[in-house]
């Protein structure tokens, strides 16, 4: 009796074995950035030895997780010109599918660059994304602000002046302290970042130097506006 007790041990321990072995859990999630919430293809995603890759929706699948496995990290590599996506323990539950959206913040040079070339390509909508809280109250909305330079960019254009080019320069520095010189408010924990931007007169080439401030808010970097919204609005009832 004790034989078929121990046998029917053997034989339930060995079924949890098994089953332990073959029941696997996945993780299933998004990659995408922070501020445009585009998604972020070809992002290389990993969890207690698996790996996967996200697709041009953004989307990823881990499979084959193990019981014993669930408590690991999952790691994701950041794409180039974002800063590294923070490790997620994601949480099972009692489901064999748990589910994590990660968010990529574009490195401040990166986004500086992004910005430059979008100013070239008079594209004010996506400017507008990154602009800070205070300089969208400052401008009112986006119709207008986008209405304005691009009526500005118009008579620039008339006058056979044209924007080549951006670069970044490498003096980036933290200001601890930095005033708005178009609302007066003062900020902390701000960066200075230097912009050179050719533009060709008359085929003649000429790169101008500006600095261009930002400030992280909501867990990415915005830019504060540097355009006089009175002025350039007299400007453009003159002409």
């Amino acid at each position: 009796m004790v034989f078929i007790i121990e046998g029917a041990v053997i034989v339930i321990a060995a079924a949890a074995a098994i089953f332990l072995w073959t029941y696997t859990y996945a993780l299933t999630g998004t990659v995408a950035d922070i501020a445009t919430h585009d998604p972020l293809a070809n992002v290389l995603v990993r969890f207690a030895g698996h790996s996967s890759t996200s697709d041009q929706s953004g989307k990823f699948r881990v499979a084959g997780i193990k019981l014993w496995e669930r408590n690991s990290q999952l790691q994701a590599q950041a794409p180039r010109g974002y800063e590294p996506i923070p490790s997620v323990k994601p949480a099972f539950g009692g489901a064999r599918i748990a589910n994590v959206n990660l968010t990529a913040e574009p490195t401040l040079k990166s986004l500086a660059q992004q910005l430059g070339e979008a100013s070239i390509n008079h594209q004010y909508d996506y400017e507008w994304i990154f602009m800070h809280p205070d300089s969208k109250s400052y401008w009112g909305n986006m119709d207008t602000y986008s209405r304005d330079l691009k009526k500005r960019d118009e008579i620039i254009n008339g006058l056979n002046i044209t924007a080549k080019s951006v670069s970044i320069g490498a003096n980036i520095r933290k200001l601890d302290t930095w005033t708005d010189p178009l609302t007066g408010k003062t900020y902390h924990d701000v960066m200075e970042v230097p912009l050179t931007e050719v533009e060709v007169t008359e085929g003649r080439e000429q790169p101008q130097t500006t600095l261009d401030y930002y400030q992280r808010v909501n867990g990415y970097y915005h830019f504060f506006t540097s355009v006089d919204k009175s002025t350039l609005e007299a400007a453009l009832t003159a002409a």
